[in-house]
């Protein structure tokens, strides 16, 4: 019966992990950990999920509104990008996180989304 279970928990993961942004870790810290997410106000998981590289600025606007904040990348591999986050916490604790990155042309070059522990 454990082998069944354990089998089964493995297979479910994938299929977690692409149904929800925060993956299933995500799932079981919100459970165990009392989320404090804010989320801007246009923003949805399912039209965050549309968003792929190459998309503009103002189509990421037109599907997920404006966001709650951004901020210039001044280190490693994104040096010198903006950032623009869609969610943020409310008490500095536990919290989804949506972002995403662009490049010098405006065009969306990483998405973020996971569930930060504090």
């Amino acid at each position: 019966m454990k082998k069944i279970t354990i089998i089964l928990l493995i297979c479910f993961i994938p299929i977690i992990n692409n149904f929800y942004l925060d993956g299933a870790k995500g799932q079981f810290f919100k459970i165990i950990f009392q989320p404090t997410t804010l989320f801007a106000q246009k923003y949805t998981d399912n039209n965050f999920k549309k968003i792929k590289n190459g998309t503009s600025a103002n189509e990421v606007i037109e599907l997920i509104g404006y966001p709650l904040y951004t901020q210039v990348i001044k280190f490693g591999e994104y040096n010198g990008n903006i950032k623009w986050f869609w969610t943020k916490s409310s008490n500095d604790s536990h919290y989804s996180i949506r972002a995403i990155i662009f490049d010098a042309k405006s065009n969306v070059i990483n998405k973020i989304a996971y569930y930060y522990i504090d």
